[in-house]
């Protein structure tokens, strides 16, 4: 059972009530990420994520994790582009002692100037490991080759410069902008009672002040093209090519999702039927939709030897081409399945529904029920699909290939 509730303040409210669980996920969102940074300001959001778990004005980085570990709890958090999460799992009769847990490394961090340099060492690593990784840097090479020198197209850890550079009045100015009231939603999942919980929401976040949000995210404009980066020590090249898509707001969302389903998501789509199993030019073939407020990306990942790039690439096309013309109804039949599937997967998780209710609230102000989303869903025909991909692949791609082959 959901139930919502505001604060005087703006902050909202939501509790997800699971009579069946013994646990429950308390979660604090933020609606910013790195779509919301300047240049400076570039992976900002991350850092600032680290440094919630550092120390507060009531507890040491230690206490912070000694307290969640000793009721047992996991505590963890995320930022993305567009986001920023912080939550402990716990069982339910340690409800209160994880809300105030979370409101104090929300609200009171120290920043402790050995602790933030110890933290920007390992946030700097954090970032070398991306880039020793290809199949993670090269979707940093494909939103900047779409976007361009942009906040759509900069990444979510930053350039290393700025993480070299960041001080503890650069995240106080960021959170006085963003940390505000109006721009979080406070999100609990599991055997709760939803009365009790809007009570711990007035406890400890109704004093804070009420403030406009002070952020402004424009659509981004999609740029395109081509790039072909070497890099000879790599064995595999790694390929992407994407098309720009809606953003998650419009009315084919689910189209969209469907359409990348069908394409490339599990053993029995076509990209991996086709591509992988039939001509055996891939060990890792997918295809997803990625949405946003502002914008949305059609994106086919793969990676291949440097000879067989030129036909991957061919086939990719081929089965783009084909799924404009020819989607069956067995495939769209088979897909439904997947989506009433993943919502009764998601279900069993106190976790993933506190972060769904997260995700509704800061995009849509409203939660979505799974029964909207089975109803949209079983509404898409095979004609939608085929009209989508045609309209998709008739816009302007990106392709990026990265490893060892000649520019």
């Amino acid at each position: 059972m959901i139930n919502t509730h505001t604060l005087k303040n703006g902050l909202r409210v939501i509790v997800d009530v699971m009579k069946d669980v013994h646990s429950c996920t308390v979660a604090i969102g933020i609606g910013t990420g790195s779509t919301n940074e300047t240049k400076k300001q570039n992976g900002i959001s991350h850092f600032l994520e680290h440094m919630a778990f550092k120390g507060t004005k009531n507890r040491t980085a230690f206490q912070i994790a000694n307290e969640v570990e000793c009721f047992g709890g996991i505590m963890n958090a995320f930022t993305s582009s567009d986001k920023t999460v912080y939550y402990i799992k716990c069982q339910s009769v340690h409800l209160e002692k994880s809300v105030d847990i979370l409101a104090d490394i929300l609200l009171n961090s120290s920043f402790d100037e050995s602790e933030l340099e110890r933290e920007r060492s390992v946030i700097l690593q954090e970032l070398a490991s991306v880039l020793d990784t290809p199949d993670d840097i090269v979707f940093d090479f494909y939103k900047e080759q779409i976007y361009g020198d942009t906040p759509f197209g900069r990444t979510i850890l930053g350039p290393k410069k700025n993480i070299q550079t960041f001080q503890k009045e650069d995240f106080l100015s960021y959170m006085e902008k963003q940390y505000v009231p109006e721009n979080l939603v406070f999100s609990v999942a599991g055997n709760v009672n939803a009365n009790q919980v809007f009570d711990f929401a007035e406890k400890y976040f109704s004093h804070l002040e009420k403030k406009p949000i002070k952020q402004m995210v424009e659509k981004p404009k999609y740029i395109g093209g081509e790039l072909i980066k070497p890099k000879k020590s790599l064995s595999q090249i790694q390929f992407v090519m994407g098309f720009e898509s809606i953003p998650f707001v419009d009315e084919k969302y689910y189209t969209a999702s469907v359409a990348s389903a069908i394409l490339g998501r599990g053993m029995s789509s076509r990209l991996f039927q086709n591509v992988r199993e039939k001509l055996g030019l891939c060990y890792t073939i997918t295809s997803f939709y990625e949405g946003q407020k502002e914008a949305g990306l059609f994106t086919i990942y793969s990676g291949t030897s440097p000879e067989n790039v030129g036909i991957l690439e061919d086939a990719i096309l081929k089965e783009l081409n084909n799924a404009s013309q020819n989607i069956a109804k067995t495939e769209l039949s088979k897909v439904l399945e997947q989506y009433k599937s993943s919502i009764l997967f998601a279900n069993e998780s106190t976790s993933t529904r506190a972060q769904k209710g997260i995700a509704n609230l800061l995009a849509f102000n409203r939660y979505i029920t799974e029964e909207e989303i089975i109803s949209k869903v079983g509404e898409i025909t095979t004609n939608d699909i085929e009209t989508f991909i045609k309209e998709t692949i008739s816009t302007k791609p990106t392709k990026v290939v990265y490893g060892n082959i000649k520019k």
